[in-house]
């Protein structure tokens, strides 16, 4: 049996990030905690690893938990994130009244990609918005 666990974001500013989520996704700090020694550099395969990993319950469900990692002295590099990039290009968070969700969001200036949109089989209501580091989140409301 398997079960996802959680979803990790590599970010550059960790305040913003977490505050993100804090914020508009009704998010709690489960853990907060810098990592480092032998066992975050074998399970990276790197040297002298130093990362801060910010685990995040969504929506105050301890199933659902979204990992910032936040490596203070690397260079991130920025990917830019299109459909059709090779490997992860988004997640996807359920959201019970997507319209509104959206209005609240376009009036803090979060860009979207569409306006909420009702899928072929008419089982959902989604759209795509950018988050604070401009990754981007599939936002779905079931119908």
């Amino acid at each position: 049996m398997f079960k996802l666990r959680h979803i990790g974001i590599c970010v550059q500013n960790l305040d913003l990030m977490k505050n993100f989520f804090i914020d508009n996704f009704n998010c709690s700090v489960k853990v907060e905690q810098i990592e480092k020694g032998k066992f975050i550099d074998d399970l990276q395969g790197r040297k002298n690893v130093v990362v801060t990993t910010c685990k995040l319950i969504l929506d105050q469900n301890p199933n659902n938990i979204i990992e910032l990692l936040y490596y203070k002295n690397e260079n991130i590099k920025k990917n830019p994130i299109f459909f059709n990039s090779k490997g992860i290009n988004h997640y996807a968070i359920t959201i019970k009244d997507l319209d509104s969700f959206y209005f609240k969001m376009i009036k803090k200036n979060f860009k979207f990609i569409t306006k909420p949109i009702i899928s072929n089989d008419k089982k959902a209501k989604c759209t795509f918005m950018y988050d604070v580091e401009d990754n981007l989140i599939e936002l779905v409301e079931e119908l």
